[in-house]
């Protein structure tokens, strides 16, 4: 046996941990393992069949050690590969609209008033859905809202396609997953109530966001008409609580602002408890903020926040929970624009020259060469299969390798990014074991 390519030693001179970034497994030695790690794991690991078996075993079981003639990385590539493959899940992203009732500065897209989802391309997405939930291998559909503001055509465009949805899933026994990523401003007490009637196999998700405290939120999130929307989008935050519907509120940041987000725990600590497990708060740093400032004022900053945010008993996914892949690198998974026109990527504009196929009248997904050079590119930068944190970022944004012509590292990682990134996994895992223990 050797040692895991993607293993990394923390000696803090208290505590002693080796981790694995494939596996995200974390051992906290004592002394005696540090000693009898320390004194083996570079010369002979074998060794410690004889020594320590159990501890032996336990380092095979979880990763740490691996067989001699294991190709590690092109195992996890394999892996990484035969994922993407599984069709036991479908996801479609749809985009009603790219119209929004917000004017948000910062925003990536160019919103266009007026484009509206046709009746006929809806049903080209009803026969995509039902063409994916007739087959054998599928076990859950996901359908979700984008855009745009997808609330704007909820009646014309996203509530026929949840009854479709609903139908064929119950027609073929499939699961069935809602989300929407809206501003939530549309939402009235009548439309939740729709939604939770829904029979679903699990309660609409959503992702809000919100841009600061009320006053800094309303400068920067206001409508077209410029009105206030702070108390609006709060209020049916609040509302999904009570129907029963996780809600994601994603903190969009510049660091100039952040202290704002403080006021924010005030309308909603308060929450009841059995309703916070449903609610969770993620920062989010606009991109044109962040080569403004230095990162590590930035990350001073959060932590004080995060802390006041954990102190009120609101939960938070940070940047040090475990990462997952992006989903616009799922072969089962696909991005459906207004216009038919298909994509693999949300964070993008919608514009005819950056599709990636279109849907056909009979609902198949008909792909063309930029769609198939992004599925051939996502594992081949030698730069990713070279880096040990590879499993911790995943070689960043397949759309952003795809606009690369020599092998680089797109998230411009340094070493000291590299290791703070484990550091940081280490201290959540860390955290965690101290917390059930």
């Amino acid at each position: 046996m050797k040692q895991s390519f993607y293993n990394h030693i923390e000696d803090d001179g208290t505590n002693y941990a080796l981790y694995n970034c494939r596996t995200d497994e974390l051992v906290l030695m004592n002394p005696d393992l540090k000693r009898l790690w320390t004194a083996h794991a570079a010369t002979d690991v074998d060794a410690l069949r004889t020594i320590h078996p159990t501890f032996y075993a336990y380092l095979c079981e979880k990763g740490f050690l691996v067989d001699d003639a294991l190709d590690e990385v092109q195992d996890y590539i394999d892996e990484l590969a035969r994922s993407d493959q599984s069709g036991t899940t479908f996801s479609i992203y749809v985009n009603p609209t790219l119209d929004c009732n917000m004017r948000c500065w910062y925003c990536y897209e160019k919103h266009r008033p007026g484009t509206t989802m046709s009746d006929e391309v809806r049903l080209r997405v009803e026969r995509l859905m039902e063409r994916k939930v007739a087959g054998a291998e599928l076990r859950q559909l996901n359908l979700a809202f984008f855009g745009g503001e997808p609330l704007m055509e909820f009646d014309t465009v996203v509530w026929p396609l949840l009854c479709a949805a609903v139908r064929l899933c119950e027609a073929h026994g499939k699961a069935l997953a809602v989300h929407f990523t809206s501003n939530a401003y549309l939402l009235t007490p009548e439309r939740i109530a729709r939604l939770a009637s829904l029979q679903l196999t699990y309660p609409v998700s959503w992702q809000i966001t919100l841009d600061g405290g009320r006053a800094v939120h309303n400068r920067v999130r206001h409508t077209a008409a410029r009105e206030a929307t702070y108390d609006t989008i709060v209020r049916n935050i609040h509302a999904l609580l009570q129907a029963g519907m996780p809600v994601l509120v994603r903190l969009n940041y510049q660091y100039a602002n952040l202290l704002s987000f403080l006021d924010v725990i005030d309308d909603f600590k308060d929450v009841d408890e059995k309703l916070k497990p449903l609610l969770s708060f993620q920062f989010q740093q606009i991109w044109q903020d962040q080569n403004n400032v230095s990162r590590e004022n930035v990350n001073q900053e959060l932590e004080k926040i995060e802390r006041a945010y954990k102190e009120a008993g609101l939960p938070l996914q940070t940047q040090r929970v475990r990462p997952t892949r992006c989903y616009a690198d799922n072969e089962h998974s696909v991005v459906v624009n207004y216009d038919g026109n298909l994509f693999r990527c949300t964070a993008q504009d919608f514009v005819p020259d950056s599709r990636e196929g279109i849907l056909s009248p009979e609902g198949e997904l008909q792909v063309n060469d930029t769609y198939r050079k992004r599925s051939a590119r996502k594992f081949t930068n030698k730069v990713c299969r070279a880096c040990k944190v590879y499993p911790l970022c995943f070689g960043g944004c397949s759309q952003k390798q795809m606009s690369r012509f020599a092998d680089a590292c797109v998230m411009h990682y340094t070493e000291e990014n590299k290791l703070r990134l484990i550091k940081q996994r280490i201290r959540t895992l860390s955290e965690s074991f101290h917390k059930q223990n």
